[in-house]
């Protein structure tokens, strides 16, 4: 696999900011590590019922998957943990406006919640810094996450976004595959589209809300962003920021690179 522009980086990068710039072969060394097998068992838990090939590309979406499957998919992350099966009746009323029925939504846990929020601020970074930045330069600055998705050839493109309250997915395409247009991208393409539709509905509704740190299940560092290792007082500060990990999921090791004696330099 390689990367969407066609280059590698021979700089560190952090997952969060791999996954803020869709970088391929970070996702398909991440995938190898935890094991292929591993992975289609959590995306079965998502609610992914197509055929899920156990090959690397796995990580870059090389399956078939109906928008509204991914979309019910990400209702886990808005959820903190609980995925929320789709369903197109929200109630029956009668000529009296009285309910006759309505039906109750089928929820299930997905993932811890520790691990749903840290997933959740990550995504928040896609949209605020990332390849869906097309979203914050639309003005939508409400509290949202989601991913941009771009096939080999221009031919789909998509946007996943959720705030606290709505998941929502914009897909583009052609029922055969047709390229869509030169350099058609989903966060060129679909993340205005979902961002201009967001903006409309909250025109309508109160603003949601950002989501709870897990109370006593975070534990917040400074890292240096361009590395990920801890931060230490010789990082300039504008790589220095402090993110939350899960209980042990912090990182230990000082960065080695900024030091008193220069570069990854020691004494």
């Amino acid at each position: 696999p390689s990367n969407y522009n066609g280059r590698f980086s021979d700089q560190p990068m952090t997952l969060r900011q791999a996954l803020w710039a869709s970088t391929n072969t970070v996702a398909v060394q991440v995938g190898l590590e935890v094991g292929l097998p591993s992975l289609i068992d959590e995306a079965r838990k998502f609610g992914l019922t197509g055929r899920i090939p156990a090959v690397p590309s796995l990580t870059l979406g090389s399956l078939d998957v109906r928008p509204i499957e991914m979309v019910a998919a990400y209702t886990t992350f808005a959820n903190l943990g609980i995925r929320t099966e789709p369903n197109a009746i929200l109630r029956v009323e009668d000529d009296r406006g009285e309910r006759v029925y309505e039906p109750t939504p089928v929820r299930r846990r997905v993932l811890p919640e520790v691990v749903a929020w840290t997933m959740t601020d990550a995504l928040k970074g896609v949209v605020q810094h990332g390849s869906g930045n097309a979203v914050w330069q639309a003005g939508f600055r409400f509290p949202a996450g989601g991913k941009t998705g771009t096939t080999n050839d221009y031919n789909n493109v998509w946007f996943i976004g959720f705030t606290s309250d709505i998941v929502a997915g914009v897909w583009m395409g052609f029922d055969q595959l047709t390229p869509i247009m030169s350099n058609a991208q989903g966060g060129r393409l679909a993340a205005p589209a979902w961002a201009g539709m967001m903006q409309e509905i909250y025109q309508r509704r109160s603003a949601p809300a950002d989501w709870p740190q897990p109370a006593n299940l975070m534990r917040s560092v400074e890292i240096d962003i361009t590395n990920g290792f801890r931060a230490t007082p010789f990082c300039p500060r504008e790589y220095v920021e402090m993110r939350s990990f899960p209980p042990g999921g912090e990182p230990t090791e000082y960065c080695p690179i900024h030091t008193p004696f220069g570069p990854g330099q020691t004494d």
